[in-house]
């Protein structure tokens, strides 16, 4: 092709031969450049996509790992829920317990279930009022306790006293799985 080209160049004139010489000259340049280039350039798109290729595998692993810590957690915390699970089941427990106990050192009279109440808090067994009607009302199903509503002036309280079955289960002779008297 460039033979062919020189002969065209040489029957066109002095110019002409210049112009030509430049342009081969350009053509070659751009043709060496141009190849090195397109080289250059597909071996920085080999090297992006090895790029690509480990930060995959770094992000599957990673998350292979957080997701392992998250079920590691979360097992975790269910065990956390049922270790807090059992201590709230024995403070409940000892609660009931520590209420016979109360009314047992007032029987037979009974006692104000408000006193009663502020005695546990004294006691640091501090409870929210919720949870101290359903343990009284516990204790009152199995017949442990007995409630009598008084009124006074228009203002009504509570009476709570121990009945003989608390009395035994205090004592020792029954037991019932929902309250611990050992203390």
């Amino acid at each position: 092709m460039e033979g062919e080209l020189l002969k065209a160049v040489i029957n066109a004139g002095g110019s002409a031969a210049i112009a030509i010489v430049l342009l081969i000259g350009v053509y070659r340049l751009a043709n060496k450049f141009g190849v090195n280039f397109l080289e250059a350039h597909e071996g920085q798109t080999k090297a992006i996509n090895r790029l690509t290729d480990t930060l995959e595998k770094f992000i599957n692993r990673d998350q292979n790992e957080h997701r392992e810590m998250i079920i590691l957690l979360k097992v975790l915390t269910e065990k956390i829920e049922r270790i807090e699970d059992g201590r709230k089941k024995e403070k409940y427990k000892r609660i009931r317990g520590v209420i016979l106990k109360l009314l047992a050192h007032q029987h037979p009279w009974p006692i104000d279930s408000k006193v009663l109440y502020f005695l546990l808090d004294d006691l640091r067994l501090t409870i929210t009022d919720e949870e101290f009607k359903s343990h009284c009302a516990y204790l009152e199903q199995k017949e442990y306790i007995k409630q009598d509503t008084r009124k006074t002036s228009g203002v009504k309280i509570e009476m709570l006293v121990i009945t003989p079955r608390g009395l035994d289960v205090l004592d020792g002779y029954a037991s019932d799985v929902g309250v611990d008297v050992r203390f």
